[in-house]
């Protein structure tokens, strides 16, 4: 994590930036997030590179449910291209909601799982005459680097 200024930090993997900010009051962050997306402009274009708009979005945590009452948007863009609000978004392979809950990650990894799970009881089945070995293989390379 590398701090802009008190209130706001961001983090990289490899082209995927990730940057937050913490305030009340959404008029700060919208500044605040506006700001930090200019210098990002500024510097990709700076150094010949793009960012695409497209691919680019927020979403709003908050700590209590009842934080705000209703669903709150911020008007933030790039290059005037606005960029979406998405509930759901993923970083990192985990699925994010609002409340940081994790409950929509847990959601979608027992559904993915299940299917997987499925497929292994089939393939282990005295039908199919699988060596005992070969599942264990097949279970962790789809169950264990799931969960791990």
């Amino acid at each position: 994590m590398t701090p802009i200024n008190y209130y706001m930090m961001y983090v990289q993997f490899a082209d995927d930036v990730t940057v937050w900010c913490a305030s009340r009051n959404l008029e700060t962050i919208e500044r605040k997030l506006q700001k930090a997306t200019k210098i990002m402009h500024d510097f990709a274009n700076k150094w010949g590179m793009k960012i695409n708009a497209n691919k680019t979005n927020y979403t709003i945590l908050q700590k209590y449910k009842i934080a705000f009452k209703i669903s709150p948007t911020l008007s933030l863009k790039i290059d005037n291209t606005t960029i979406l609000k998405i509930d759901n978004p993923i970083l990192l392979g985990i699925t994010l909601d609002k409340h940081l809950s994790f409950d929509k990650h847990f959601q979608d990894m027992h559904k993915s799982l299940t299917k997987k799970l499925h497929l292994i009881r089939l393939l282990s089945s005295k039908n199919y005459n699988i060596n005992p070995e070969y599942l264990i293989t097949i279970n962790k390379a789809f169950i264990l680097s799931k969960i791990q």
